[in-house]
């Protein structure tokens, strides 16, 4: 709530929250717990799921005007929770970083890997080793696909230049064309 910023409010929303789940709700034990590894602790519920007699009980708990309305989507302080966050963790925000590093570790599996998923972990594992904060799954997916796709045709290449014109035609009996998600179609 906008206007209980910066007068610590949150301890006494607790326990307003915590007074009227005792008393009115009738719980005998309430755990409270915050986790950075917990994914569902990484944000606050979407407003229009709080039940609206938990924002009425803690307006009136802490003696705010009804005309306060609930918010908690404040770019300033959501941004300020982020720099605690990677502080406290030893993240670094470097997006152009954190790509280089996933497109050099999916090239380098994709000689040896072919299923973007495999790709897509490979590199999440090297970003996490390098503390970097993880780009969006879309970016890495977007990645893995087109530094395979090069990977491919530079293999492909290699072999067709080995095998020059001659040995072509046997060549590409041996090549499928790839089924779903990178995987050799079946032939049956």
């Amino acid at each position: 709530m906008r206007a209980a910023r910066g007068r610590n409010i949150a301890p006494r929303a607790v326990r307003a929250v915590s007074t009227w789940m005792f008393q009115s709700v009738g719980l005998h034990r309430i755990e409270l717990c915050h986790s950075a590894l917990n994914p569902v602790s990484w944000y606050f519920p979407a407003l229009e799921t709080v039940p609206a007699a938990v924002v009425d009980h803690v307006r009136r708990d802490l003696g705010l005007a009804e005309e306060i309305a609930a918010v908690h989507a404040a770019a300033r302080t959501a941004e300020r929770h982020r720099d605690l966050v990677r502080r406290r963790f030893g993240v670094v925000l470097d997006p152009a970083g954190a790509r280089k590093v996933a497109a050099d570790a999916i090239r380098e599996a994709a000689y040896a890997r072919n299923h973007p998923p495999d790709l897509i972990n490979i590199a999440l594992e090297r970003l996490v080793e390098s503390c970097f904060e993880l780009p969006a799954f879309s970016t890495l997916d977007k990645m893995a696909s087109r530094i395979r796709s090069e990977v491919n045709a530079e293999i492909f290449g290699g072999i067709a230049g080995r095998a020059g014109p001659a040995g072509l035609p046997g060549c590409r009996s041996c090549w499928t064309r790839p089924g779903r998600a990178g995987r050799p179609a079946s032939t049956g």
